[in-house]
């Protein structure tokens, strides 16, 4: 593999418990230089390494500016915030859950958790290459050094950014063992994001299945929140609400459909159950039936134990927090 891969300091730790490799497309260099077109090909950037003129002027200084060394380099000047890439912005932000501008904690808070490479062994000149339908010798040829990086790294979650990238993945499947395709939600609306998986089930793949169990239970009918006085809150998907009921360990899963556990039953869950029935357009509670289990298996209670028990504690007050942590 030409260009080295980053790998962060707590790479074996993982990001959010899963060892976890990212896989960008291409390097691209936008610069006015009259060897890009070496740079733009498999041997031609190997015999330029060490002499690309765009890093020269800072040799002197780190001797790591190298062109096999562009991953380091990218993500380091990128936390540092010495460049802006949109693309490192955009995903890092997705994957740390915030809108607003990253401080250099954060970004290396997620980064130093993660390793990166770019498919592709060579940079493009502009931000065009052909995909993967069109010319796909040079990506089934990258893909070697990739298995070559998942046997040595053993990642848990692949993260792809660009379809042609997923495309070659998808084909070159039989090279790499138990790596799976897993479904994201919420998609991102314009970064071209993939995950795969590796012997594991992932939190995320629980959100597929959510998002499923209410398609299932509802499929002719149009779930939006309809809690009024939202204000300037955006209203949240109720595949949300119940994933972080799931998070929160208030629900599980068990055959299709959703269980409020025993330790919650009445306090948690049936602050849950109310409120879904109220902010969402659901119906009556026979409607909620097809959501959640009539009884929890480990522990036969109805829920309707659980509806009466909300009806005829009117003062009960679980506070905003939860409140906020479901729905807000």
């Amino acid at each position: 593999m030409f260009f080295e891969p980053r790998i962060g300091k707590y790479y074996t730790k993982g990001y959010n418990g899963y060892r976890t490799l990212v896989i960008g497309d291409y390097h691209v260099c936008l610069r006015d230089c009259p060897h890009k077109s070496k740079c733009c090909t498999t041997e031609g950037v190997k015999e330029m390494d060490m002499n690309c003129p765009c890093y020269a002027e800072y040799k002197g200084r780190d001797e790591r500016m190298c062109l096999h060394n562009s991953n380091h380099i990218e993500i380091e000047a990128f936390c540092n915030d010495e460049a802006g890439y949109p693309t490192y912005s955009t995903f890092t932000r997705y994957m740390v859950g915030k809108k607003r501008p990253l401080t250099t904690e954060e970004k290396y808070g997620f980064w130093d958790h993660v390793a990166f490479t770019n498919l592709m062994p060579y940079f493009v000149g502009q931000k065009i290459n052909p995909t993967y339908a069109e010319n796909p010798a040079p990506y089934d040829a990258a893909i070697r050094d990739i298995v070559s990086l998942i046997e040595e790294l053993d990642p848990q979650v692949v993260y792809v950014w660009s379809q042609s990238a997923c495309d070659a993945i998808l084909y070159n499947q039989n090279l790499l063992s138990g790596l799976s395709e897993e479904l994201i939600f919420p998609e991102h609306p314009t970064l071209e994001i993939h995950r795969f998986v590796r012997g594991t089930t992932t939190h995320t793949s629980k959100a597929a299945q959510i998002k499923e169990i209410i398609a299932k239970a509802y499929p002719n009918k149009c779930i939006i929140p309809v809690k009024p006085n939202w204000g300037k809150t955006i209203p949240i998907p109720l595949e949300e609400v119940l994933l972080r009921a799931l998070k929160r360990n208030i629900i599980t899963l068990d055959a299709g459909r959703c269980v409020i556990n025993n330790e919650k039953m009445e306090r948690e869950g049936g602050h849950l159950l109310h409120k879904v029935k109220a902010y969402y357009n659901i119906g009556e509670w026979k409607d909620m039936d097809r959501l959640f289990v009539k009884y929890n298996h480990n522990k036969p209670v109805s829920l309707r134990k659980i509806r009466h028990y909300n009806n005829t504690h009117e003062d009960l007050n679980l506070g905003d927090e939860l409140e906020h942590v479901l729905f807000g």
